[in-house]
């Protein structure tokens, strides 16, 4: 969405809590950092 002044808004992101230039929700980067806590990377990168 674009306001008044040309500004870009992104309700959703918004919402999500995902910052400027944030391609991946917090809570997806701490479920990759327990996977790869407990699994090789291998067994990681399948489950994404």
């Amino acid at each position: 969405m674009v306001d008044e002044n040309g500004h870009n808004h992104y309700p959703l992101d918004k919402w999500l809590g995902i910052r400027k230039y944030q391609r991946y929700h917090p809570l997806v980067e701490v479920k990759v950092a327990e996977l790869a806590s407990e699994c090789t990377y291998r067994e990681t990168a399948k489950t994404f």
